[in-house]
């Protein structure tokens, strides 16, 4: 969790929280408006703002107890307040979080090449929640 603690500062424009079941850190999700080349490359011009919306649960332990789905629930529906759509962008083999995701509310809009933030060749699918 420590690589964390910049991004959880309030003035970082990613918003990261940690995620904490039962006093244990389990993980973290994070939260932040697309800028203008992240909605041009998953063609999400058309919206004003569009939030994106990260989730880690580091261990396997706490999967399948619906603490993602809670955790995914609570802050899109947050985010919808202040806007008209939320993306999430998991891993294309990620099958468990895209059914979590599914089960939230979102839906698959199409897969993408992309690049992480290592630099590494992944694809994605863009999932969207209105």
């Amino acid at each position: 969790m420590d690589k964390y603690k910049k991004r959880i500062s309030s003035d970082y424009l990613t918003k990261t929280k940690v995620i904490i079941y039962k006093t244990i850190p389990i993980g973290i999700v994070q939260y932040y408006e697309m800028n203008y080349k992240d909605k041009s490359y998953f063609d999400l011009n058309n919206y004003d703002k569009v939030f994106s919306i990260d989730i880690f649960i580091g261990e396997d332990a706490y999967y399948n107890l619906g603490i993602g789905s809670t955790i995914i629930n609570y802050i899109s529906d947050y985010l919808l307040n202040d806007c008209k759509i939320v993306a999430l962008t998991p891993e294309s083999d990620n099958v468990n979080a895209i059914k979590c995701y599914q089960k939230c509310g979102f839906k698959i809009v199409k897969e993408y090449n992309y690049l992480d933030s290592l630099g590494n060749k992944t694809i994605n699918t863009l999932m969207i929640k209105q």
